[in-house]
């Protein structure tokens, strides 16, 4: 039986532990990071709806305004604030070919009102 060797664990089977250890920490981490990184896209999409629906809202609101301003300005044609009100309006909305229109009618309305000579050097 002098013969006989017992057996033994190898040298590395500490460092085998260590390093399914430290696999696991690291898998814990990034999946960490990356949740956060979801978390952050997912409210930075939800901003982004918010302010479509507020621009959305905005537009219809201006296009209501620009409506109403219409109807006023059909009972009165020589009505020259509801052609500058048209202006800004349709400035708001980017149509600036339609803004230059109802302002030249605000001018040929009242060639000397300063809020439209003001609001023809904004438009150029």
């Amino acid at each position: 039986m002098a013969n006989v060797k017992m057996f033994k664990l190898p040298n590395i089977s500490r460092s085998i532990t260590d390093k399914f250890l430290f696999s696991k920490v690291v898998t814990i981490f990034l999946f960490s990071i990356f949740l956060i990184a979801i978390i952050i896209v997912g409210f930075d999409l939800l901003k982004g709806i918010y302010g479509e629906i507020r621009l959305t809202e905005e537009r219809r609101e201006t296009e209501i305004q620009i409506n109403y301003w219409k109807n006023i300005l059909d009972k009165q044609s020589n009505y020259r604030d509801g052609y500058i009100e048209l202006a800004i309006l349709e400035y708001r909305l980017g149509d600036k070919g339609k803004a230059v229109t109802y302002l030249q009618d605000a001018l040929n309305t009242d060639p000397n009102f300063g809020k439209s000579r003001e609001l023809e050097n904004l438009l150029r």
